[in-house]
């Protein structure tokens, strides 16, 4: 969906990257539960909370940049995410690193319920005043609040909140780890437009650009966010530098 934010694409990868995507959207068919949630494996009748986010994610994305979408995929997504934001708690029961990836999970269905024009502010708002909120969830709770107009609000929450993030991999549930979770901290900082988002485009792109192994959730959220940065930056543009070799500029 971003490629040709980050690179220069012929028609024929141009074509290349439209029949993906459709065959993408096709396929998320298959995950897609009779209660209109996303399921992790294709034809499972449960739902994948982080799954729903993600998928829901894409395809909000893919028709926002034109894409048509299947009959009802949306509209019954839609209803699914708002029934869950609307009735969503937290267990106090479980341990921090749960918790922290349940937050986030309520965080992201906000985000993408904003995204959408089908924002819950009761529950953003009951999120908002959750206690021990995770830096992760403020962050992306925040980016709810700007997408739907307040500002304010949205500055508020992340005041004097950190953007780094301990080291962790979480290979269920979440998916998360600490790179896919300042990636989400780079697309906030895109829409508050904060002058810090340049660095933490540098140091994420400098990991991806290294030898280290990157999971699909890093990946995929690392170039998001920098795609985005750069689409709002200049897009293409913004990848021209001057460089020297030897002595000699270009």
């Amino acid at each position: 969906l971003y490629l040709s934010t980050l690179v220069s694409l012929n028609s024929s990868e141009k074509k290349d990257v439209e029949r993906n995507i459709k065959a993408g959207i096709t396929r998320l068919q298959l995950f897609q539960t009779y209660e209109g949630g996303f399921s992790y494996w294709p034809g499972e009748s449960y739902e994948s909370e982080w799954g729903t986010n993600y998928a829901g994610n894409f395809i909000l994305e893919a028709e926002l940049a034109g894409y048509r979408l299947p009959s009802n995929m949306k509209s019954k997504w839609i209803k699914y995410q708002k029934d869950k934001a609307i009735n969503w708690t937290m267990d106090n029961g479980l341990k921090k690193r749960k918790q922290a990836s349940t937050q986030l999970i309520q965080a992201y269905r906000l985000y993408l319920l904003a995204l959408c024009d089908n924002s819950e502010v009761g529950a953003m708002n009951r999120l908002r005043e959750e206690k021990n909120l995770s830096t992760t969830a403020k962050w992306r709770l925040a980016s709810a609040y700007a997408i739907i107009g307040q500002k304010e609000a949205a500055e508020e929450i992340v005041k004097g909140v950190s953007t780094s993030v301990s080291g962790y991999r979480e290979l269920s549930f979440g998916y998360g780890s600490g790179l896919r979770d300042r990636a989400i901290i780079l697309e906030t900082q895109g829409v508050l437009k904060k002058k810090e988002a340049f660095q933490t485009v540098k140091e994420i792109a400098g990991i991806l650009s290294s030898e280290r192994w990157l999971s699909t959730q890093e990946t995929a959220y690392s170039l998001l966010s920098i795609a985005k940065y750069c689409k709002a930056n200049g897009g293409e543009s913004s990848s021209k530098m001057s460089y020297s070799i030897g002595g000699a500029a270009s």
